[in-house]
């Protein structure tokens, strides 16, 4: 794989400044969390969370070395059941530990702990042939 710093994380984390995470009404963070469903709520709170997914989903592409898909939520669901999933090279769910790391990231209060979850998942090696090796050549 390459250097950890292939990706540019200052400048990932520069453009995040325009994605602040969400507030409560008595001014706390709001907090997200990612479930089978992926990350469910009003969609009008999703920006920092969509926006970080998109990290996240090159991150889990590079550390497998295929694809990752992000889903958002068709229009005409319900306002409070919009959202934001990460389907995973394997077609299926994201590995339980990398939910935690969405979740981590998502709810990342500054540059310094989205750096920290970014760092973290960079230096992983997770081929997919080892999540979910591809079909025999011609099938």
């Amino acid at each position: 794989h390459a250097p950890l710093y292939d990706m540019d994380i200052p400048a990932f984390l520069t453009a995040a400044e325009a994605y602040p995470p969400p507030a409560n009404a008595d001014g706390t963070q709001m907090r997200f969390s990612y479930g089978t469903a992926g990350f469910r709520t009003v969609g009008t709170t999703l920006r920092s969370t969509v926006f970080r997914c998109g990290a996240l989903a090159a991150i889990r592409s590079r550390v497998t070395g295929r694809a990752c898909g992000i889903v958002i939520t068709a229009s005409h669901n319900p306002e409070a059941d919009n959202g934001v999933k990460l389907v995973d090279c394997t077609g299926g769910m994201l590995p339980p530990t990398w939910e935690a790391d969405a979740e981590a990231l998502a709810n990342a209060p500054d540059a310094e702990a989205m750096r920290a979850v970014i760092e973290k998942l960079l230096v992983l090696d997770e081929p997919a042939e080892k999540l979910h090796p591809p079909p025999p050549a011609g099938k």
